[in-house]
């Protein structure tokens, strides 16, 4: 019986490694077809995949909740199923009649990781340094600490979310406008997104300043009673880091990818030399303000390097 339980946990693991490992494929698959429609300004072919992907991935997983018990392993294969179906018609309709060159793809392919490598190692240190809040918030007050400042985050993620998908239709434009020496439109286009993305967040605020009583009881069940105060603190976060991301965009743009990595590692160090300082406060929201002010410092510093490189493009014959 022990070894027969063993061999099952085993087989169950192994699934659950496969229908990930698809899962995580077929996301990235997706991205793929995803963002040569972003960088053709085909926005409504990518909005077309994200919606069929969802009809799928949804269909699949009430089929499989009416049929049988729903677990992990289903729901990574119903995210793999779902990505096949929303990108195979396009990945097809897009490789149809094209020409492959070894030759070009391997020098394709050495060229993007040259800069793409920058991306990959800034992307890790990043995400380290923003999820860190949680393990601090731990050492300030456990559990409860961590619970609260994590619920106020959650209500301006939405932000966060607006801000990714807004860069995706930037970098595009971006890039051409810096590849035809149109650098004053591409300046010109860095500040007004940085104004939208301005505008957008003192709406969001507001609506949420004016919500959080019964959003605070809804969701949180009242549980959380500095919620206001950290809320806010984490939308100021989000609108710097919408503001930074404008920056980091037309940086990529004009491939200084190296350029955003280091300022990455500098803000990684700020992070966790100003969360460590914020423990020495008993208010909670401390932890919060640390990250607003290693965002405030990230975007004057990317804000300036983007500057640089545009008027580089601009001297260039």
């Amino acid at each position: 019986c022990f070894i027969g339980a063993r061999l099952l946990n085993s087989t169950l693991t192994l699934n659950l490694s496969m229908a990930f490992a698809c899962a995580l494929l077929g996301l990235w698959w997706r991205e793929f077809v995803r963002q040569t429609h972003f960088v053709n300004l085909r926005y409504e072919r990518a909005l077309h995949i994200d919606a069929i992907y969802c009809l799928a991935t949804s269909l699949a997983l009430a089929i499989i909740v009416a049929m049988t018990k729903l677990n992990t392993t289903a729901v990574f294969w119903c995210m793999a199923s779902g990505a096949v179906i929303s990108t195979a018609i396009p990945l097809f309709l897009m490789l149809r009649g094209v020409q492959f060159n070894a030759s070009a793809i391997r020098r394709d392919v050495a060229l993007s990781w040259h800069v793409g490598r920058w991306d990959v190692a800034g992307s890790i240190v990043t995400w380290g340094y923003a999820q860190s809040y949680i393990y601090f918030a731990a050492l300030h007050g456990g559990l409860d600490a961590a619970a609260e400042i994590s619920a106020g985050r959650l209500l301006g993620m939405p932000l966060a979310l607006v801000w990714a998908s807004y860069a995706n239709v930037l970098r595009p434009r971006a890039s051409r406008l810096l590849a035809t020496s149109s650098n004053e439109r591409a300046q010109q286009l860095a500040v007004q997104s940085a104004l939208l993305v301005i505008g957008l967040s003192l709406v969001y605020a507001l609506i949420v300043f004016a919500l959080i009583p019964q959003l605070a009881s809804t969701l949180f069940g009242g549980k959380f009673p500095r919620l206001r105060t950290i809320s806010m603190w984490w939308i100021a976060y989000f609108t710097l880091t919408g503001i930074s991301t404008v920056a980091v965009s037309v940086l990529r743009s004009a491939l200084q990818f190296q350029q955003v990595f280091h300022r990455q590692v500098i803000n990684c160090a700020l992070a966790v030399v100003l969360l460590t300082g914020s423990l020495e406060f008993a208010a909670l929201e401390s932890l919060v303000v640390a990250m607003v002010i290693v965002e405030a410092i990230s975007a004057a510093l990317l804000w300036r390097v983007a500057k640089s490189a545009i008027s580089r493009h601009q001297q260039a014959p």
